[in-house]
């Protein structure tokens, strides 16, 4: 029987790390209501994406910026505050905020685990310790290029989410029978008491 082997790499070896624009890149003026949404760590909850109507840019100015635009499959994290805040980019035409940075995946990793990984309570503990800053802590793509990052085998990383896939299809079961037992307690309570 052969055991698989789980190794550590720098995070720099599996994906394309970039910053959003700064300084004369974005401005102010720049900013619209119903464009293309900038995904700053504020929009970074609970590791889904919720951008603000009012936080965006025009066709043009998003053409202007191809370099920060994100991709579906991006890991999307903030890079000041709050250290691990992060989410899988799950539709196209969002840009990376000026307080982001993005994790592109060469396709070894999966976006999904690397989320997951950076916003496990440990790594998190991790991240702040590596974050720089006096007032508000703080990365920048050496440090994130630095994470020391599991990469099990792909037959490994199969069966993770063959399994999560399973825990959420018996989750569904469950809650639809709670569901339905409390639909009926409801209406019983009624007929009896009602």
């Amino acid at each position: 029987m052969t055991q698989s082997v789980t190794t550590y790499h720098r995070l720099i070896l599996e994906a394309e790390i970039k910053i959003g624009p700064f300084g004369s890149l974005l401005h102010k003026e720049d900013y619209i209501t119903g464009g293309h949404a900038l995904i700053n760590p504020s929009h970074i909850i609970e590791g889904k994406i919720a951008p603000e109507n009012d936080l965006t840019i025009s066709d043009e100015k998003y053409a202007e910026l191809v370099a920060y635009q994100l991709k579906e499959g991006d890991v999307v994290m903030g890079r000041r505050g709050e250290m691990g805040r992060c989410a899988v980019v799950d539709r196209p035409g969002l840009l990376c905020g000026t307080g982001s940075l993005f994790i592109r995946s060469n396709g070894d990793l999966s976006a999904d685990f690397i989320q997951k990984i950076i916003s496990f309570p440990s790594f998190k503990r991790t991240i702040e310790d590596m974050a720089v800053g006096q007032t508000m802590p703080n990365l920048n793509v050496p440090i994130v290029s630095d994470f020391q990052i599991i990469k099990p085998p792909k037959k490994v990383q199969d069966e993770y989410y063959t399994f999560v896939e399973q825990v959420d299809k018996s989750k569904f079961v469950v809650q639809k029978a709670l569901n339905e037992t409390h639909i009926m307690y409801d209406s019983l309570m009624q007929k009896y008491f009602g």
